[in-house]
Parts: C-alpha cells; sequence; structure tokens
C-alpha cells in the first residue's frame, strides 16, 4: 500500500496517493460485504468529489483496522469473554467509526492519513529546484521561493567577471552549450544568441558565428566549447558585473534542462495512545433500565464518539494556534460602529482583513489562500452578522462546528479559543489554507485507531468501568499556511 512510481510528477504522485487511499476503501468495503450494511459510507467511495471519497476511503480503512484490533482483543481476552463483554459493543464501535471518522474538524483544517499500524508513514510533498538559475538557488523550495519565469526554459545568465579598473580582458567557459542554429526562428525573432551586458545594460551581441563585437569591446564564443573571451579597449570600473546572457542548446548539452525535486517524502509516525478510564454505577444502571430502558453500552458509544471528536479537534486548533503564532496586528479588525452605516455594514468590511490574510498567507508560502477561519464566540459573532455570510444547513453545536461560509471560506465557531498564552480568546480567530494535495496540508494527522474499547469490568463495589483508547499522531508540515487575527469592539 502507498507505493509510487518513479518519474511522476508531484501532482500524480499526489493523486496516486489520494486514489490509493479510495482504491483500497473501496477493496475493504468489497471484501467485508459493507455496501448494504454502510450504504452511505459505499455511496461516499463512488462520489464524484475527489474529496469525499478521499474521506471515505479514509474510513474503510480506520473501520478496518478497528475490526482488526477487535480480532486482536478476541485472541488475547478469549473468544469467550470477548463474546460476553466485547461482542454487543463491537457493532456500536464500528458505527461511531464510521460517524465519527468522515466528521472531524481535521478534514476541514488539516489532511488526515490513515496508518495501517502502530508505527507507519505519512506522506508529505515538499518540491524543490535542483538548479542555481532564474532566479533561484539549488535547494530553494518551490512555490515558496520565486523564479524570474525563466527556470523551465533554456535562457541563461552566466556571471563573467567583475571589473576592478585595470582587467581588460575576461575568460569564461559557459555553464551550457549555446543554441545557435536557426536561432532567429526558435527565440521568436532574435537575431543574435549572445547578449553581454555591464550593470544589466547591453553592451555587445554576437553575429551568430561566433564573433562578439560592441562599442569599445570585442571577443569571441565558441558555441560548442562554451569558451568566451571579451577584451575591452577601456577597462570595466571597479564593482561592475559583467553577464552573458544566452539560450542553452538543451538537444545537445542534457544539463541545460533544469530539474525539480519533487520532494515527495515518506515520513516515519508512531501513533501515540490517548485512553481515557469511564465509570458508572451498577445500581444505577438497573435502575435506568427498568425506567427508561437506558441501554449503557448505546449511551457509552455516544458520549465517547462525541467526546473523542471534541477533544481531537479541540486539541488541533490549539496545535494549530501555536503554529500560527501571536496575533498579526495587521489582521487585527476594529468593528466600533460608525455614523451612518448599520453594524452589519460596518461587520462586512471583515473582508478586507480577510482579503489581507490571504495576501499573508500567499507572500509567506508563495502558494495558497484562506481555505477556513476558525474564530472564538466574540470573532463568530461578526462573521455570522456579515452580509455575504451563508449560514450551513444544519448546524450541531458541539464543540468546535461549522457555521457556513463567508466569501467562499468555511467557517467553524471554536467555543473554546484560546489565545497564545493558554487563557480564553473569544475575540480572535485562526485563518488557514489546505494545501494544493494531500501532502502539502499545513498539518497531517496520521490516524490508527480512532477509538477502541476495552471489556466491561464490574467491580465487588458494584461499579462498572471500561476503558476506550485513541490512537494517532500529528506532523506540522507547512507551518506558513496559518495566521491568528483578532476582532475588537465588538
Amino acid at each position: 500500500m502507498f507505493q509510487f512510481l518513479a518519474g511522476e510528477s508531484a501532482n500524480e504522485q499526489g493523486a496516486d496517493y489520494a486514489q490509493t487511499v479510495v482504491t483500497e476503501g473501496q477493496k475493504i468495503c468489497e471484501d467485508n460485504s459493507w455496501e448494504e450494511k454502510y450504504p452511505m459510507l459505499a455511496a461516499g467511495l463512488e462520489s464524484s468529489d475527489p474529496r469525499e471519497q478521499y474521506i471515505n476511503g479514509y474510513t474503510a480503512i480506520l473501520m478496518r483496522n478497528e475490526a482488526m484490533f477487535v480480532e486482536g482483543a478476541a485472541k488475547r481476552y478469549g473468544e469467550s469473554t470477548v463474546s460476553s463483554f466485547l461482542g454487543d459493543i463491537a457493532p456500536r464501535i464500528m458505527d461511531v467509526v464510521r460517524v465519527f471518522a468522515p466528521n472531524t474538524i481535521a478534514h476541514i483544517i488539516a489532511n488526515a492519513q490513515p496508518l495501517t499500524a502502530m508505527t507507519g508513514q505519512i506522506v508529505v510533498i515538499k518540491p524543490t529546484f535542483t538548479s542555481t538559475a532564474a532566479g533561484v538557488s539549488a535547494g530553494d523550495e518551490v512555490f515558496k521561493d520565486q523564479t524570474d519565469g525563466t527556470y523551465a526554459s533554456e535562457q541563461n545568465t552566466d556571471t563573467v567577471g567583475t571589473g576592478d579598473g585595470s582587467t581588460k580582458t575576461f575568460n569564461k567557459t559557459l555553464t551550457y552549450k549555446v543554441r545557435y542554429t536557426d536561432f532567429a526562428c526558435q527565440t521568436g525573432g532574435q537575431t543574435t544568441p549572445v547578449s553581454i551586458k555591464v550593470d544589466g545594460v547591453e553592451v555587445a551581441t554576437d553575429d551568430g558565428a561566433g564573433t562578439i563585437t560592441g562599442t569599445g569591446i570585442t571577443g569571441t564564443i565558441d558555441y560548442d566549447t562554451k569558451a568566451l573571451s571579451l577584451t575591452w579597449t577601456t577597462a570595466p570600473t571597479a564593482g561592475q558585473v559583467i553577464t552573458c546572457e544566452y539560450y542553452a542548446n538543451s538537444e545537445s548539452d542534457a544539463t541545460a534542462i533544469r530539474e525539480l525535486q519533487l520532494g515527495l517524502n515518506v515520513i516515519p509516525v508512531v501513533a501515540k495512545s490517548h485512553p481515557l478510564r469511564l465509570s458508572w454505577s451498577v445500581q444505577a444502571q438497573l435502575a435506568a433500565t427498568a425506567a427508561i430502558a437506558l441501554d449503557v453500552e448505546d449511551t457509552l458509544s455516544v458520549i465517547a464518539g462525541q467526546f473523542l471528536k471534541i477533544e481531537r479537534d479541540r486539541q488541533l486548533i490549539r496545535y494549530i494556534g501555536t503554529l500560527a503564532g501571536a496575533v498579526d496586528t495587521d489582521l487585527v479588525f476594529d468593528a466600533v460602529a460608525v455614523s451612518g452605516l448599520s453594524r452589519r455594514e460596518k461587520f462586512g468590511d471583515f473582508v478586507i482583513t480577510l482579503n489581507q490574510a490571504k495576501r499573508e498567507i500567499f507572500t509567506a508560502s508563495g502558494r495558497g489562500s484562506v481555505s477556513w477561519i476558525v474564530a472564538g464566540t466574540t470573532a463568530a459573532v461578526v462573521i455570522k452578522s456579515m452580509p455575504g455570510f451563508v449560514p450551513a444547513a444544519a448546524v450541531t453545536p458541539i464543540g468546535a462546528h461549522v457555521v457556513g461560509t463567508v466569501d467562499g471560506v468555511t467557517v467553524i465557531e471554536d467555543p473554546a479559543m484560546v489565545g497564545t498564552t493558554g487563557s480564553a480568546a473569544p475575540t480572535e480567530y485562526l485563518v488557514g489554507y489546505n494545501g494544493i494535495l494531500p501532502g502539502d496540508s499545513g498539518v497531517i494527522i496520521a490516524d490508527w485507531i480512532p477509538v477502541y474499547f476495552t471489556p466491561t469490568d464490574i467491580s465487588p463495589d458494584l461499579q462498572g468501568k471500561k476503558a476506550l483508547l485513541s490512537m494517532y499522531d500529528r506532523v506540522a508540515n507547512v507551518t506558513t499556511y496559518y495566521k491568528r487575527g483578532r476582532i475588537d469592539n465588538v
């Protein structure tokens, strides 16, 4: 699982990873005859939306992990123990995973990748330049570091030397062979292959046959051996930079074809344990069962699923908040009332701050925009009151929850929003970008076991106990995708 082919592009390999998750999920669903039992899961795997396909493939893999874990429990505790204690809740575990896994905030603000064992691997993408050219250096990050637009071309500039006020002759072996045959045709009408410049100003050109001439300068260029020689009548002054601009001949010199290192890396991770123990009174359980037909196992499943979701979402939001750092002063919006404007009209100006956030993410990362907003309760009042806000069709206000969209951006309200010091910060908000494909997200969640229940234990003092366990890890990948802002005077 999760294998890649050499020579594929980053987009192809990123898409291959996502498709591998979907294909694995489809196979799991088919092998376990889940199409009828979990029709929504099967439908999601066949969706025309690649994101929905991926989420359901991820969910199916986690459900398979869960089933294998329950099977392991049978071997550890014995078939009779599992049948009498764990057997009743095993189907409920699967339902918890099926509902809980695809609905976590992680799928909105991060990239969740399934593990197939406690120790596994996640995929990250960090493409880099391998050549120093076109305004970038070898090792610089693609998108973050910007070229002058000529990296994927034959255009090249070599530094010939620097004037010292006395040296008149400069010799240089160019980096690549020079294209000169049918040059005007291949370069859109340019008639000379070589341009000699001093401090960026052209001072000489060649004649297409290897002779270089200009005002007060002569020279020669051998297009195949790359030997360049320049002689000035009057020596260039001290500090003047002499460069040679030319088109490399990639047909006869393959080294002239620049490369990108795709940076598709597989990083080892170990899922960390997140344990919790639950207890209850057996007398109260018997009374509740008799009075209102309360099923403790069902209730336990619902509570555990909701609690784990809230915990994971809260932990992830706070982790991203730490990566975002302190409030960016350029992202502080003053919601104070203005004479002649309604509060709703004033709140609409927050879109300007949102556009500033988009610009800052792009500037810091070389790509990206704002995919989502996580807002404290006070900040959410402003955002939900904006003229362009579109409320979600169904809102379940438990923990961090989606409340709608504004300007095409998903809005999440977090009643437990905290600042960098860990204190409550209801006026603050976080914005982030999800990346261009799986593996390019700011944070990656590595999921193994969403929730596992131990067998129920009834102690001699009539206390029921059951433990549950969630196992996952998180990895910071592109921290420049996150910014923190604040809304004042609401």
